[in-house]
Formats: structure tokens, C-alpha cells, sequence
């Protein structure tokens, strides 16, 4: 009888052990970062928190991006039932533009390699004082090797100027357009012949003080069809 009440124990010890869960959980696990023009980095804090009712320890957290690291706050990676940390990502901008996602993957003790148990997501929006519009021009080999027109616009506190343009192939001539100084210009391409195939690599200057700015790109392109 003793023998089965101690088995019987044992079994529903197991089985609450068993109920014990670990959980961390995001107080907000989406978070904005708007840029100026001159942040070289920007830094967020996830604040999280453990709810579950047993303590946590984070084995890993990663973005998967040289770009962005990311660590946690007083360096501690071990946290009780109801007890928050903040999870800490910095950005480097380097030469990105545009609109980036990134996610940060978090890996609790116990959890599979190949499966992380929590995510936060980071969007960054990094402006850029140009715009060009389009960024390639195109033609269909054959047809009547006209002028295509680049719009290059700037909106910048600074006054910026477009000093330069080149096309890196000899299939087509360029020719740079200043409508409006320091804020509209026109990159007018020309192929020389569109009975092959060709692909130019449009570089822009500006004067720019801020070192991923000082040149734009743009394309032209004779495709077969």
C-alpha cells in the first residue's frame, strides 16, 4: 500500500512539474525607428517581462545581421516567475536607404536550434535627401533610340547640389539639367543604337557633407524585349 501512495506521489509530481511553463512575453514586440539624416545608429529598448511560472534564461538572442546587435540589459540572461529585462538592439545605418524590417530571435534554454521561442521586430525608416524617379530607364531593342528623362529632386535643409553625372557604358550619351538649383534636375540618357542589348550604370554626384549621399545610382538598359 505505502509503496503505491509513494508511486502515486510521484506521479502528480510530475505531472505539475509538467504545468510549469516559461514564457517570455513582449510588451511590445514591434517597435519604430525614424532616422535623421545624419544618424550614423540608432538604439531601441524591448522591454519584456517572464510570464510564466518558472524562470527563464535566454541562451541566445540574434538579428541574423551584422548591421544590428543586439544585448541585454545589466547583462543578465536569467529571469524569475514576473520579473522584466529590457532587450537592447542598435542599428548601424551604414549605407542603407529606404525602409528596413529586421527581426530579433530569442532562444530560451530548452528551446530546439532550429526554433527560437520569441521575436521582436524593429522598422526602421531611413530618409534620404534625393529622390530620382525613375531609377531605371529602359528601352526594347529595336525600337527608336529617343531621349529618356531622369527627375532627380532634392528635399534637404541643407543646400545640396547635383555636380556630377556619368554613364558607365559607351552604348548611350548623357546629359545633366539643372531646372532648379539646389532642388530639381533633369538626367537626360540617349542611346547611341538599340539593335543590342546594352546596360548603363548612371552614377550622380552631390556635394553632399554626409558620405552615403554623395553619390546616387540609376540604370539604363536595352533589353530584347
Amino acid at each position: 500500500m505505502l509503496r503505491r501512495m509513494k508511486w502515486f506521489v510521484s506521479i502528480l509530481l510530475s505531472l505539475s512539474v509538467g504545468l510549469l511553463h516559461a514564457e517570455m512575453t513582449f510588451e511590445s514586440p514591434t517597435l519604430e525607428a525614424h532616422l535623421g539624416l545624419d544618424d550614423s545608429f540608432i538604439i531601441r529598448d524591448f522591454s519584456f517581462s517572464n510570464t510564466g511560472d518558472k524562470p527563464i534564461t535566454i541562451k541566445k538572442a540574434d538579428a541574423g545581421c551584422s548591421c544590428m546587435s543586439v544585448e541585454l540589459g545589466k547583462g543578465k540572461f536569467t529571469y524569475a516567475p514576473g520579473e522584466k529585462g529590457i532587450l537592447r538592439a542598435k542599428f548601424e545605418v551604414g549605407n542603407f536607404q529606404g525602409n528596413l524590417e529586421k527581426t530579433i530571435f530569442v532562444w530560451l534554454e530548452g528551446d530546439p536550434a532550429e526554433q527560437a521561442s520569441s521575436k521582436a521586430v524593429l522598422r526602421i525608416f531611413i530618409p534620404s535627401p534625393f529622390s530620382l524617379e525613375p531609377k531605371t530607364l529602359k528601352w526594347k531593342k529595336g525600337e527608336p533610340n529617343e531621349t529618356k528623362i531622369m527627375e532627380v529632386k532634392i528635399d534637404s535643409p541643407d543646400s545640396l547640389q547635383i555636380i556630377s553625372a556619368k554613364v558607365s557604358s559607351q552604348a548611350f550619351e548623357l546629359k545633366l539639367i539643372t531646372l532648379e538649383e539646389s532642388k530639381h534636375y533633369q538626367i537626360q540618357v540617349t542611346p547611341k543604337s538599340t539593335e543590342l542589348p546594352s546596360l548603363g550604370v548612371i552614377q550622380i554626384g552631390s556635394d553632399s557633407k554626409i558620405e552615403k549621399f554623395k553619390s546616387l545610382q540609376g540604370f539604363a538598359v536595352i533589353t530584347n524585349s
